[in-house]
């Protein structure tokens, strides 16, 4: 089975975002990830453009450990748990 399939079934992920240079240009680099996996991707956006491409938000319905950033509460269905340092 393929990573993103084993954590859009996960009762749990993490998910960040960081930026990242690509010739000169910004990116980002998005991941999602369990104790037991994780999955990277690079894009060109931030936001719920490239969470959408990721592939493993849309339709997830488990617990997200994420930073509150506001496209994360783009998914309903997901319970949002948020660490604030």
């Amino acid at each position: 089975m393929k990573s993103k399939t084993l954590l859009s079934q996960s009762p749990v992920i993490h998910s960040d975002e960081t930026g990242s240079r690509i010739n000169g240009q910004r990116h980002w680099l998005h991941v999602a990830c369990t104790s037991q996996m994780t999955y990277y991707m690079i894009h060109a956006k931030r936001g719920s453009i490239a969470m959408d491409a990721m592939g493993i938000l849309p339709g997830f319905n488990g617990t997200v450990v994420h930073d509150f950033w506001k496209p994360y509460f783009k998914y309903p269905v997901i319970i949002h748990f948020v660490i604030l340092i």
